[in-house]
């Protein structure tokens, strides 16, 4: 298993967050400012709402992707990973 850690600005269009390789991926996300998340169609009416600061664990299967989105502006969020190769 190995760690990782990276941090993205998310806009108010879907931001890639994280792509999972064939073992998939333990994440830990805290936002900055409040976001969405969701697949590569996350909008602001349709994703699931991260608050600001609060940190977020969720697994991202095999082969999927992550993206979040900003309602306006731009946040910084802070991602965690423990990759299963």
């Amino acid at each position: 298993m190995a760690i990782g850690h990276n941090q993205v600005t998310v806009t108010t269009e879907p931001t890639l967050l994280h792509v999972a390789d064939q073992d998939g991926a333990n994440l830990w996300l805290k936002p900055e400012a409040a976001m969405y998340i969701g697949n590569g169609d996350v909008s602001t009416s349709n994703g699931y709402l991260l608050k600001q600061n609060i940190s977020f664990s969720v697994f991202v299967g095999p082969g999927e992707q992550l993206y979040g989105v900003k309602a306006e502006g731009t946040t910084t969020v802070y991602v965690l990973m423990t990759l299963n190769n």
